[in-house]
């Protein structure tokens, strides 16, 4: 079966390619279908049956990595990609033609009318394609784009989500038909891991952390969402001796200010190191490497990466009982749920936690076990290619 997996800027490299590495191992013959200067394209070249077209902003990505002004302000990126970026559908149809692909797995409508307009081309054309819905509404604001998104969705047959939660909520928002919408999980991260010999103390030594505080990390893009303010204040109320730190890893969307002042007034400075920026997947692995648990204080949400990644390197959570979170954690195993916006329980589950060696040493190998077992990316590929071919067969049996 060939399959194109398309990720059209890039944004999802790390399950794109995780996915079309599975897909792979069940015998599929996978191209991923990206922009120009894809992270990955190297380690394609390690796989006979995993291939990389770069069809989508050429242009774009040379004029940014050229001039330096681009780097500087990211409304001019994004004005240039969104001017080149329908044009790569041209290189996509030409290559179409040539490879003829029996699958088509999009990740997402980058450009929603553009993406429209592709859709339906495809359905007239009679083209067997499907989409993965990640984020079910748009973290950031809206815009006028997203008006977009329920015509987008008329053009398409067959969804997949990543939990049953994930499921209902995209039946009820879009009215899409439930028989139409597939769950099948996103994988476990350990690919970042694999060629990661670190210990934790080594990783600790590196970002130039303490070898003997207990340490919390918060991971990602900051948005309000993520309820970074109350794990702020419950940091507040932990009881750890010594006192344990809060690494808060990831770029503000909204800004931080509110935060440092939250952290000034609790006198917290002592107890939380900042790194405000994108971090490569090797400064990733130290930082959850170094850490003893990861917290997610999320006030709503779809679901999340940094709940498996945190799996993959045998670290329990601390999250809230929002959106598919408690699909993903199990309740005193692999770590602990307590409610949204309850800096209160936020804090004692990590003071629990924290004072309790064994019982933290026993969650970090049941959450490395459970990502193992039920998010390993071979056994995701083989229930997606079934959907291929449930798919494919419902085609042929219509024409």
């Amino acid at each position: 079966m060939k399959v194109w997996i398309v990720d059209q800027n890039a944004n999802l490299t790390y399950y794109a390619y995780s996915l079309a590495l599975g897909l792979a191992e069940n015998g599929c013959e996978v191209a991923i279908v990206t922009r120009a200067d894809y992270q990955w394209v190297n380690e394609s070249h390690e796989h006979k049956k995993i291939s990389i077209l770069e069809s989508f902003l050429p242009i774009s990505m040379r004029l940014i990595k050229r001039f330096s002004f681009f780097q500087r302000f990211q409304f001019l990126r994004m004005l240039i990609k969104s001017i080149e970026y329908p044009f790569g559908y041209i290189s996509f149809f030409i290559n179409y033609l040539k490879n003829q692909p029996d699958v088509i797995h999009f990740q997402y409508a980058n450009i929603p009318i553009v993406e429209l307009v592709v859709f339906k081309i495809l359905r007239l054309k009679k083209k067997c394609f499907l989409y993965t819905a990640h984020n079910l509404v748009p973290h950031r604001k809206i815009t006028a784009n997203d008006f977009f998104y329920p015509l987008v969705y008329q053009q398409i047959s067959h969804f997949i989500v990543h939990s049953h939660k994930n499921k209902e909520d995209f039946h009820q928002f879009y009215k899409i038909p439930l028989e139409s919408i597939e769950v099948i999980p996103h994988g476990n991260y350990n690919a970042y891991i694999d060629n990661e010999e670190t210990t934790q103390q080594e990783a600790r030594q590196e970002l130039g952390l303490s070898p003997d505080r207990k340490i919390v990390l918060f991971f990602g893009i900051i948005f309000k969402f993520k309820g970074l303010e109350y794990l702020i204040s419950a940091m507040n109320r932990v009881r750890v001796d010594p006192d344990p730190l809060l690494l808060i890893v990831g770029k503000p969307i909204e800004g931080f200010g509110d935060y440092d002042r939250k952290i000034k007034a609790l006198g917290l400075d002592n107890m939380i190191r900042k790194c405000l920026e994108y971090v490569s997947n090797h400064e990733l692995s130290l930082y959850f490497k170094a850490a003893d648990i990861v917290a997610l204080p999320y006030t709503r949400t779809t679901q999340s990466g940094v709940i498996l990644t945190a799996f993959s390197f045998g670290k329990p959570v601390i999250a809230t009982s929002v959106g598919s979170f408690p699909e993903t954690v199990i309740q005193g195993e692999t770590g602990y749920l307590v409610p949204p916006c309850d800096e209160e329980s936020l804090g004692q589950a990590i003071t629990d936690i924290l004072n309790d060696g064994e019982k933290l040493k026993e969650m970090g190998c049941a959450a490395k076990r459970h990502s193992d077992e039920v998010y390993d990316w071979v056994h995701i590929g083989k229930k997606t290619m079934k959907l291929y071919q449930k798919i494919l067969e419902d085609k042929n049996r219509q024409f």
